[in-house]
């Protein structure tokens, strides 16, 4: 219970950054690791991405690896519990910063914007979520 409210603060605390659709994912269909979190595969996300931004083949395999990375470095960083939560919402989010910023430069103008468009979706149907959440637990 408190890992799964420590990974929902981490997914609020993120803000705009671009992994969201990553996190909206694993609420939705998602297997459980052994840290309690779950996380869809890297080519899961990439799967995703390639259909939602019409990715080549060249961009799918550049993007792949550091979707991989960013999941492993989010792991890591939600099984330290030697970490105040607040301390794991900053690395986590550093996290997500630097991957957007390498997949940003992956992409297209064009699909830069689409991928700017979904994150805004996904954060509304995370805060959406949520807030159903607090209102089923009162």
């Amino acid at each position: 219970m408190k890992k799964s409210m420590l990974v929902a603060v981490l997914l609020l605390a993120l803000g705009s950054t671009a992994p969201r659709m990553t996190y909206a994912l694993q609420l939705q269909d998602t297997t459980q690791l052994s840290t309690g979190t779950a996380f869809p595969s890297a080519d899961e996300v990439v799967s995703i991405l390639a259909d939602k931004l019409s990715l080549s083949d060249d961009q799918k395999g550049k993007i792949k690896p550091i979707i991989a990375e960013r999941q492993q470095r989010l792991k890591s960083i939600l099984a330290d519990t030697s970490s105040r939560p607040m301390q794991q919402r900053r690395k986590a989010k550093q996290v997500l910063s630097d991957s957007d910023k390498k997949i940003n430069a992956i992409l297209t103008p064009d699909q830069q914007q689409k991928y700017t468009q979904v994150e805004q979706q996904i954060q509304k149907q995370m805060k959406q979520r949520m807030q159903e959440k607090k209102g089923t637990s009162n």
